[in-house]
């Protein structure tokens, strides 16, 4: 079952910081930072989709669910570097080093944003978005005991009722990646050039956490069970003409 709603509220406001290094002495940067902060009271397609409704948890009340877009990003930085070898007058010298093309682009961002759910439906409304009341603090951080959040923050809805936990209100662990491209372009004639390329994602094998789960019925409440890909390596040879 799908809402059809007209009068959602969505503001967003950001400050954005780049700093640009044009191409000359061979390389150029770019590096683009942004602090920002979306708050809205319903989502199109997002969060609560993924938990199998797309409905407020009080149907009555829209701006109880008022609270962090499901793509909110508090800080998020992006740096680009792109690296030309240059030619040498050596053949056999540039036939080696020469034209290579070396590319970076590193990426870091703060977590998304998720909620609790109970798993229960005690508030009787049939929707099973019911979240828990909050008694304690909810984050624990341990990335290797893979623990984000604890079960004792939180207490069931009584019945009849809606919990006081946000939607929205908690955040995921953070992202950082690396990826790497390696070029060579070697001339034949005047149309025609063979490539090499080298490609490495997440060239660190950087580990990027996804959200815990996030159902308090659920003997994992809290704890992190997967994550994004792990490092991934491609290589290509193309022959243009």
């Amino acid at each position: 079952m799908f809402i059809t709603d007209d009068g959602v509220n969505t503001n967003y406001n950001a400050l954005r910081l780049s700093a640009q290094h044009r191409f000359s002495h061979n390389f150029t940067l770019l590096s683009v930072y942004t602090c920002s902060h979306c708050l809205q009271n319903a989502e199109t397609y997002g969060n609560r989709n993924s938990q199998g409704a797309n409905q407020y948890q009080n149907p009555y009340n829209r701006n109880a669910d008022y609270g962090n877009c499901d793509m909110d990003l508090r800080h998020n930085l992006v740096n680009s570097f792109i690296y030309e070898t240059p030619k040498f007058t050596n053949r056999g010298k540039n036939l080696l080093l020469g034209n290579w093309h070396l590319s970076l682009l590193v990426s870091a961002h703060t977590g998304f944003p998720f909620y609790p759910i109970t798993g229960t439906d005690a508030s009787l409304t049939g929707i099973g978005q019911d979240r828990p009341n909050v008694v304690g603090s909810p984050y624990v951080r341990n990335t290797h005991t893979l623990a984000w959040i604890q079960a004792s923050a939180f207490a069931p809805n009584a019945a009849g009722t809606y919990g006081n936990a946000g939607y929205n209100s908690l955040t995921a662990p953070g992202y950082f990646n690396m990826d790497t491209n390696l070029t060579k372009y070697f001339p034949i004639r005047e149309r025609q050039r063979f490539e090499l390329r080298f490609e490495f994602f997440n060239a660190l094998n950087h580990t990027n956490f996804n959200a815990p789960v996030n159902r308090l019925s659920s003997a994992a409440f809290g704890v992190i069970q997967s994550s994004l890909d792990p490092r991934i390596l491609q290589f290509a040879a193309k022959y243009s003409f």
